[in-house]
């Protein structure tokens, strides 16, 4: 019976090469979801668009996470040292910043919900 922790590991080199494309992946999706965004405000289109572009970048980036957990408990080594790696840390820092920016925009929606909601208040008052 062989433990889990002493499989072959897949080459460092690979592993942060897999990890940096799944972070520009989701990167690259939050740009797209943002500029349609911009674009949906700038040029009066539909919301429909960004806000599935939206929900795709969070999927993409939960996808990242998850993966990234279940690598995480197979591997030996601990998320600090790989934080501390040279070639892992600067790629691993990345993911969170997905979320900074899903973050800022589930925001920015709440606050215009916000908005529109106080704004249909005044107006069934008068």
């Amino acid at each position: 019976m062989t433990d889990a922790r002493t499989e072959t590991r897949i080459p460092l080199k690979t592993l942060a090469i897999a990890i940096a494309i799944a972070i520009a992946i989701a990167l690259g999706l939050v740009g797209l979801a943002d500029a349609w965004t911009i674009a949906t405000r700038a040029l009066a289109l539909p919301a429909a668009i960004s806000e599935a572009l939206w929900l795709v970048a969070a999927a993409a980036w939960l996808r990242l996470l998850v993966a990234h957990a279940r690598r995480g408990r197979r591997a030996v080594g601990t998320l600090g040292a790989q934080l501390r790696h040279p070639l892992q840390g600067p790629v691993t820092a990345l993911a969170p910043i997905v979320g900074i920016v899903l973050g800022a925009e589930r925001l920015e929606m709440r606050s215009l919900a916000g908005q529109i909601d106080a704004t249909v208040e005044r107006c069934a008052d008068r």
